[in-house]
């Protein structure tokens, strides 16, 4: 009987288990991955810049009914594209916009209820960031 504590009759098997959580462990980063992620809040807007942003981001922002709102956004998009959506209170779509390159604007829309709305930022193998911010 061998005197160290670790005999490997089948080193074929802990390849194979090697290789499989290898590659479990690298599938995982690609489900959400954020690279040089520095971000910025504020009551009335947020804004990030990244190397590798993949995955999403949300934030709540409450308005009244009847308010005016206006989102102003500018995003810079080197690689990969980024989304912004905005749902009300129950997480109903109500405005989407996909961006390819660089772009400014801005998405109005009047609150029909008062509440807890999320805007969401999806990035798909995005580099870049955003500034966006609330306005009325």
């Amino acid at each position: 009987m061998p005197s160290h504590a670790f005999h490997h009759k089948k080193p074929g098997l802990n390849l194979l288990i090697l290789f499989g959580l290898g590659s479990l462990l690298l599938a995982l980063p690609a489900c959400h991955q954020k690279v040089g992620w520095v971000s910025f809040e504020q009551e009335d807007g947020w804004s990030a810049q990244y190397q590798i942003f993949h995955g999403q981001e949300t934030r709540p922002f409450s308005f009244q009914a009847g308010d005016k709102v206006r989102l102003h956004y500018t995003v810079r998009v080197a690689e990969g594209n980024l989304r912004l959506q905005l749902r009300d209170p129950q997480l109903t779509l109500i405005a989407e916009k996909t961006f390819v390159s660089d772009a400014t604007g801005t998405i109005d829309f009047a609150p029909d209820q008062t509440g807890a709305y999320t805007l969401r930022v999806i990035g798909e193998k995005a580099r870049g960031g955003f500034e966006l911010h609330w306005g009325q």
